[in-house]
């Protein structure tokens, strides 16, 4: 097996919860926090949570709740930039990730975000 140095984080994106497939993406998200709790580092998740700009149904809020309620169980702090279908207004600075910001396994990005490796640099912009 390959030895990984200095991980910084595992990356996420585009997962776009809407009513067809909740459970699906709770699945791969669980996946996800369950990878990145094995090797001790957070999970950014980089835009487009939800699909649907125009609003979201209770069972996505509730999803996501459960969602980052797994995360703090699983000691993994979740970093999420918004994407465009996170935000109903594409020039807001809000997006539908704030409803949740409050939350203990979550902190959302509303500016850019430069995490530095050893190896290499990744710079986080949210839409």
């Amino acid at each position: 097996e390959k030895e990984m140095k200095n991980l910084i984080g595992i990356i996420i994106t585009d997962t776009h919860f809407d009513k067809d497939n909740i459970e699906d993406v709770e699945y791969v998200l669980k996946q996800a926090i369950d990878d990145a709790s094995d090797k001790e580092v957070p999970l950014y998740h980089a835009g487009d949570m939800v699909t649907d700009r125009t609003g979201q149904s209770l069972q996505i809020l509730l999803a996501i709740n459960r969602t980052l309620d797994y995360s703090k169980k699983k000691g993994v702090k979740m970093i999420a930039i918004p994407g465009n279908h996170d935000k109903q207004d594409l020039n807001a600075k809000e997006s539908y990730l704030d409803i949740f910001n409050n939350h203990p396994a979550l902190q959302v990005i509303d500016q850019e975000l430069l995490i530095k490796g050893n190896d290499i640099d990744i710079c986080f912009l949210p839409f």
